[in-house]
């Protein structure tokens, strides 16, 4: 199958689109760099920087999920800058629009200016959403934008290792080229992991998957380490899943792609100098290259046990326990979208394979009339449920739709092999949204995803080999193309409006918080600003403050940090032994004012009630000092 001629395009173009779309991003994200505060996940995770910038160890003295290496980059960051929470948010709109600005250039390169123009608006829009009421999501410094790009440069990599060893012959001069880009893959891997964990091995897992499809298949080791890595790939899907039970749908949106990616990831190379051992160790090598440089001197301070637990997360399924979320089955509008999105999919399949003409025309004209059809159906059956809650429904099914209909669809061959290679990684590393499946994790795995998206459609629509290529030839790229620009322009227009149009206020919070907000929604965020200065008043600078659940973020605004090993209390996580230690702590430290109040987010419902011997400390030791509504101020009683 030949590229359409507006997908080929030089690389000076690209890079010059590129830069301007990268800008533009920049442009828009930078309007909300200082817009609003989320105390409980952006306030999280700055308390955590902020310890480890005051000289305490990640694992040694406070309990996270992430590696060094993102604490290290965000202390560097602050060590640059005296103005810390700017530093970090400064740094996270580069790397969003700089993340964007890539998947249009690879989008661009290989499948056209179209389908890269809806990835990028689709993924600034509403992946990277805005809240005016609160602030903008985008902005809390969670690891998973740092490893979003890592693993989009691996599945890029990967997928071009693919399609050149099927489509090129082998040549004794070009024996082992493509081994440095499968030992950058690797590399990409290691580094994501030194970030996030559960990010970098589904990199490398992912990556791994997707050259199964370039091994030699008449060659019968290669079949067998085939055989192998699918079937390792499902066995591990299902083990890791094993903590939802295996709920339907968790099984239809995570288990069933991961399964149709290792039916469907056969050997179809010719080329006997491709060998799968040598993919394995080269990608292996990548990845521990980075690794070891931290792993070890942990390793050697926690101990095995401690390093499998803390750092690997192997805890017997606790953390999943503690996490873990339903994942929702669609409503019926978001239903109808889906429903929609594939039965035009199949229809423009259809369309690539029948013959004679008239009746492709026909196939290809009723594909774009059966997804109006599907938006109109979800307008309908919407009712009266806000249009953002149906946006984020069908971002959360998006991605498993296509998925199963890419792998289902595409053929195998090697004039697919690019395409098969994004959805094969695409399937892997989506499964970082287990186990909390909402639309920020969503968008943290949405770049690998939307490549593989845009390559199956392109190649859904693309014309047949030896076919001229029309204007009227694609009226359903036209048309999705079309409705999807109308809805992103439509989903950032809200956010625009206010913080255009109304006039902005200082949020208050603090000296480390040079924030502003909506002058329509301070009045929601005002608590920040008279729980700092309740907390500043009744304690010096440095001094040990303790919060529950989720109010750590408060310590990083006040410059008064949590003298806990555990920073926040979810359900289940810290476990009991962990509650005993809390208080063990408490009763050593002693510190003055301890500051409670009511979750805020789902995953710390029920604290109260779960860390019950905690909670009742907190009451006999310490008395109400101020009400604030959002939280409680409380003072030690008599002392130590």
């Amino acid at each position: 199958m030949t590229r359409p001629a507006a997908a080929q395009c030089g690389v000076a173009r690209v890079a010059g689109e590129s830069l301007l779309v990268l800008l533009g991003v920049l442009a828009y994200l930078w309007l909300f760099r200082t817009y609003g505060f989320d105390v409980v996940d952006e306030g999280t995770q700055l308390a955590q920087i902020d310890r480890v910038a005051r000289g305490a160890r990640p694992y040694l003295d406070f309990e996270t999920g992430y590696t060094p290496w993102y604490f290290l980059l965000q202390t560097s960051l602050w060590r640059l800058s005296a103005a810390e929470l700017l530093a970090t948010r400064t740094f996270g709109v580069v790397l969003h629009a700089a993340t964007i600005a890539l998947l249009f250039a690879v989008v661009r390169r290989w499948f056209g200016p179209l389908l890269a123009v809806c990835v990028a608006a689709f993924d600034l829009a509403f992946l990277l959403p805005v809240s005016p009421r609160l602030g903008a999501p985008f902005n809390t410094p969670y690891p998973g934008w740092l490893t979003a790009p890592l693993a989009l440069a691996a599945q890029v990599t990967i997928a071009a290792v693919v399609h050149a060893r099927l489509t090129t012959a082998p040549v004794y001069a070009a024996r082992g080229a493509h081994a440095w880009p499968v030992l950058a893959a690797g590399l990409a891997a290691g580094v994501a992991f030194s970030v996030k964990p559960n990010a970098g091995l589904f990199v490398l897992a992912g990556a791994l998957l997707a050259l199964v499809a370039s091994w030699p298949g008449a060659d019968r080791t290669a079949r067998t380490l085939a055989w192998l890595v699918r079937g390792a790939a499902l066995l591990a899907t299902v083990v890791l899943l094993g903590g939802a039970s295996l709920e339907p749908t968790y099984a239809v949106a995570l288990l069933l792609p991961v399964l149709l990616a290792a039916l469907r990831s056969a050997p179809l190379g010719e080329r006997p100098d491709v060998r799968p051992l040598r993919d394995g160790a080269l990608l292996a090598t990548g990845f521990v290259a980075p690794v070891v440089i931290w792993a070890v001197p942990l390793l050697r301070e926690l101990g095995v046990a401690r390093f499998a637990r803390e750092v690997l997360l192997l805890d017997g399924g606790s953390v999943i326990g503690a996490y873990l979320l339903p994942l929702p089955f669609p409503e019926t509008a978001a239903l109808a979208l889906c429903a929609a999105g594939v039965l035009a999919a199949l229809l423009a399949r259809r369309a690539r394979a029948r013959d004679p003409a008239a009746e492709r025309d026909v196939a290809r004209w009723l594909a774009p009339g059966t997804l109006g059809l599907g938006f109109g159906l979800a307008a309908v059956l919407g009712g009266d449920a806000p249009v953002r809650v149906t946006a984020e429904e069908v971002c959360l099914w998006l991605g498993p739709v296509a998925l199963v209909v890419g792998l289902a669809l595409l053929p195998r061959a090697p004039a697919t092999a690019r395409v098969h290679g994004l959805l094969v990684f695409a399937t892997i590393y989506s499964l970082q949204l287990f186990p909390r499946p909402d639309l920020i994790h969503v968008a943290m795995g949405a770049p690998p995803l939307l490549a593989a998206v845009a390559g199956m459609w392109w190649w859904l629509t693309a014309p047949l080999d030896g076919q001229r290529v029309r204007r009227l030839d694609r009226p359903l790229s036209w048309v999705v193309a079309g409705l999807v620009l109308v809805l992103c322009v439509a989903r950032a227009a809200p956010a625009l409006r206010v913080r255009l149009g109304e006039p902005l206020v200082a949020l208050e919070a603090g000296p480390r918080a040079p924030l502003v907000i909506a002058a329509s929604h301070v009045g929601e965020q005002r608590w920040l600003g008279e729980a700092v200065r309740e907390i500043t008043s009744r304690t010096g600078v440095g001094e040990a403050v303790f919060y529950f659940p989720d109010l750590a973020g408060l310590g990083f605004l006040a410059a008064r940090p949590s003298p806990s090993f555990y920073v926040y209390f979810v359900p289940g996580r810290p476990d009991r032994a962990g509650e005993e230690r809390t208080i063990a702590e408490l009763e050593r430290v002693a510190p003055r004012l301890a500051v409670t109040g009511a979750p805020r987010v789902a995953a710390f419902a029920g604290a109260s009630g779960f860390f019950s011997t905690l909670d009742a400390y907190l009451r006999q030791h310490y008395r109400v000092a101020t009400e604030l509504g959002a939280c409680t101020i409380r003072e030690r009683v008599g002392g130590r």
